[in-house]
């Protein structure tokens, strides 16, 4: 445990140290995920497909807020939609509007949350994010920033599958048909909403639970979190009649489990054993004080003495100096 105490103690003094370059290398290393998943997904412009674009545009955002990085996913998203067929175009802005509202009225901080949930969805840990929002956000408001990702992704999901009942228009077929069909495909899409349902309270579970004073809540909050998403997710499916991947739903939920405590260990490491309790009061309260302590390690630190010759100095010099040390 030690070791791992002074890995963390590193860690945490590098990145104190060089934050200001690492929060940039983070950004763009996100917007370059976020822009290629894009265009692997949805890239029905060509012209937007090429890698060099990618990194221009990530490292233009490189040096932004983080919530550029999803005003410049959006109109990309926008553009690619715009290529298959503007009726999908406008279903699009007009969802992006009404989520931009929210997003930035109650969640304007959580714009990682909000980048990353798609991704995660995508590589087959959406599980993560409810961890990641309830343990690392101050506010419950960021359950906002991951039901808006897990809503684009199922509707991006649904367009790349019907793209090509989407992309083509008879001669009965007029915009409001095809804007139709598109909403058609949100609100008919089951798994969609029992995943956001799932989201959302597992996120207002763990950030109550590990927000509380008794012991170890954050392990509570953890594994609040993880039977949450588990029945949740198995529970909806066999109300709304729709398949679920038992195995990779164990697994997935397992891993960012195990992923959550991990941030449980850089972030909330308390030492239980050395808890105090302590009462004071003044003229107007009295006040009931538990005080935890972080575990911590002192980093050793090394004391070299150079002697400048081995002439100048005896043996009888080297042994009183070690005596006063001593």
């Amino acid at each position: 445990m030690t070791t791992f105490l002074e890995i963390k103690e590193r860690i945490k003094g590098f990145c104190s140290s060089f934050d200001i370059y690492l929060l940039a290398v983070v950004r763009a290393i996100l917007m370059f995920i976020v822009v290629n998943t894009i265009n692997s997904e949805i890239g029905f412009d060509s012209r937007f497909n090429s890698l060099t674009i990618a990194v221009l545009i990530s490292l233009v955002t490189a040096f932004l807020p983080v919530n550029f990085i999803l005003v410049v996913a959006a109109l990309l998203i926008l553009i690619h939609l715009y290529a298959l067929a503007l009726p999908v175009a406008i279903v699009a802005a007009c969802f992006m509007l009404v989520i931009f509202l929210l997003y930035f009225r109650f969640s304007p901080k959580s714009g990682y949350l909000a980048a990353l949930t798609p991704v995660a969805n995508i590589i087959g840990m959406p599980y993560l994010m409810p961890f990641c929002a309830g343990l690392m956000d101050e506010n419950p408001t960021s359950c906002i920033s991951v039901v808006s990702g897990t809503f684009f992704y199922y509707f991006l999901k649904g367009v790349k599958a019907n793209s090509v009942s989407l992309s083509t228009m008879g001669e009965d077929d007029t915009i409001i048909s095809k804007i139709n069909e598109t909403v058609s495909q949100i609100t008919d899409n089951r798994e969609m909403i029992v995943m956001m349902v799932v989201m959302f309270a597992a996120v207002i579970v763990i950030w109550v639970l590990r927000r509380r004073s008794f012991d170890h809540a954050w392990v509570y909050a953890i594994a609040s979190g993880a039977v949450i998403q588990l029945l949740g997710v198995i529970i909806g499916a066999n109300i709304q009649n729709f398949s679920v991947n038992i195995p990779g739903l164990i697994l997935g939920v397992a891993i960012s489990t195990l992923i959550a405590f991990g941030l449980q260990f850089f972030f909330f490491n308390l030492d239980y054993d050395r808890t105090q309790r302590v009462q004071f009061e003044d003229d107007d309260y009295y006040y009931y004080v538990k005080a935890v302590p972080k575990m911590t390690v002192a980093m050793g630190k090394k004391d070299i003495k150079t002697y400048a010759s081995t002439d100048d100095i005896t043996r009888d010099d080297i042994v009183e100096e070690l005596r006063e040390d001593e």
